[in-house]
């Protein structure tokens, strides 16, 4: 299910969640202090143009957990070709 949706938990043990191309047009997950929203997912569509979070644009791969545990509005513009600029400003946390 996480996949599907597009925040996965990636690193155990770090509170955060990779960001991926969601395949529903639309999720709500309810939270105890808010509802993160997720919309423009399309099963059909493998890559991400641009992301906004709470209508800010969201150019990274990882978001930590403080981001959405208060609710969140996730809006992505998905395509079939690659944008090649996106998610690049910052690189998910270590393994290591």
């Amino acid at each position: 299910v996480f996949a599907n949706i597009d925040l996965y938990p990636m690193i155990p043990g770090v509170a955060g969640f990779s960001i991926n191309s969601p395949s529903f047009n639309s999720v709500k997950i309810h939270l105890k202090n808010g509802i993160v929203e997720l919309q423009g997912g399309n099963e059909k569509l493998d890559y991400i143009q641009s992301l906004q979070i709470n209508g800010k644009p969201f150019n990274e791969t990882w978001i930590k957990w403080d981001d959405l545990k208060n609710g969140a509005k996730l809006d992505f513009k998905l395509s079939n070709q690659p944008n090649k600029a996106w998610g690049k400003t910052t690189v998910p946390p270590s393994y290591n």
